[in-house]
């Protein structure tokens, strides 16, 4: 799963980065847009089975190389557009929280598996996959939430400034 919405969204941010004209951060935008569709493609490479690397470790290398580097992009693309402040805090907060997502999934140890019974007895384990998965699934979840609410709160700002019309003193 995080192989497909990675590399779906390197796609999409790599529209968006050749599209849109004007764009403050175009650079980091295509950059982005690269590593994903590299880390999302090779995700899913490993997801198809049958190699000896394709181990929770590779997984949580993948994830956390990906989370790091990809999230410095955006720290550093939300420094240079923050002239343009609708469009810089929510670069920050994504940037913010994938960086968050790399330096957690790499403090998860791969040889993880601890067993438990809980309560009723039921016997499990949690092991380095579910772990690094759950982390992922929540950083998807959590960015999700925050970037509909920047949505909304961009599509307000945007309609404000529409009725407002141009600055005085702007040049035509």
């Amino acid at each position: 799963m995080f192989g497909a919405v990675v590399l779906w969204s390197g796609i999409i941010v790599g529209f968006e980065g050749i599209g849109v004209k004007g764009h403050p951060a175009r650079v980091y935008v295509l950059i982005r847009s690269l590593l994903n569709v590299l880390a999302g493609g090779f995700s899913l490479f490993m997801a198809t089975g049958g190699h000896d690397w394709a181990t929770a470790q590779s997984f949580i290398i993948t994830v956390a190389t990906w989370g790091i580097i990809t999230g410095i992009v955006e720290l550093l693309a939300a420094f240079m557009s923050r002239k343009h402040s609708m469009y810089s805090s929510e670069i920050l907060i994504a940037g913010a929280l994938t960086t968050l997502l790399g330096v957690i999934v790499a403090f998860v140890p791969p040889e993880l598996n601890d067993q438990y019974g809980g309560i009723q007895n039921v016997e499990g384990s949690l092991t380095a996959d579910v772990q690094s998965i759950g982390f992922v699934g929540a950083y998807f979840a959590i960015l999700g939430v925050l970037l509909v609410i920047e949505a909304i709160s961009l599509r307000a700002a945007l309609r404000r400034r529409a009725q407002e019309g141009p600055k005085e003193g702007a040049a035509a």
